[in-house]
């Protein structure tokens, strides 16, 4: 008995004392690796929540840039056309200088308009992308008000039915963009 570390003593079997030492070692060990796993999986949660938060905020501060783009666009989009409307309404102008501020300015802030308006889609939620689509046939109504005066030939333009027309585009366009601009708030704040 004495070979395997056991010993009799008033008739019981006793464990030699040597091995209790051992025995307290090899638990504190398996104890200590454990706190250290679950330390080692507590620290992984917390990376995965630091991680989920640093992409949320830069997914909002991507669509924060974009939201503003697209505002300051709109807006020099609906003051460029509300220039070129007041001058063709107005017929104070030379035809072939309407014509060219047209090709230039029109143009242009067309051009940034829907460079705006594709990259807020590119980066819009589901339902914010459906609300700005509801948006875009509001402003191709609006520049085709516009576009016929320009078909037309600007002299030619009855200024008492385009005028009307125009600004009642134009209401729509921005009231539409102003209430798209308040519903994405939620996702930039």
């Amino acid at each position: 008995m004495e070979e395997n570390g056991e010993h009799a003593e008033n008739g019981s079997t006793v464990r030699s004392r040597r091995q209790s030492p051992a025995f307290a070692a090899l638990a504190g060990a398996l104890i200590g690796a454990l706190a250290g796993l679950l330390g080692s999986v507590l620290a992984y949660a917390g990376v995965l929540r630091s991680t989920d938060a640093t992409e949320h905020a830069r997914q909002t501060d991507i669509r924060r840039a974009a939201y503003v783009a697209l505002g300051l666009s709109a807006s020099a989009f609906t003051d460029e056309l509300s220039d070129e409307a007041s001058f063709v309404v107005s017929k104070k102008i030379p035809e072939a200088e309407l014509e060219k501020r047209y090709n230039d300015k029109f143009q242009e802030v067309q051009l940034k308009i829907l460079q705006a308006e594709i990259t807020a889609h590119l980066v819009a939620t589901k339902s914010s992308r459906a609300k700005l689509l509801s948006v875009t046939p509001l402003r191709e109504r609006l520049a085709g008000v516009l576009n016929q005066a320009y078909i037309k030939g600007f002299s030619k333009t009855d200024s008492d039915k385009f005028a009307p027309d125009f600004l009642a585009a134009r209401e729509k366009y921005t009231q539409a963009m102003r209430d798209f601009l308040e519903s994405v708030d939620s996702e930039v704040l």
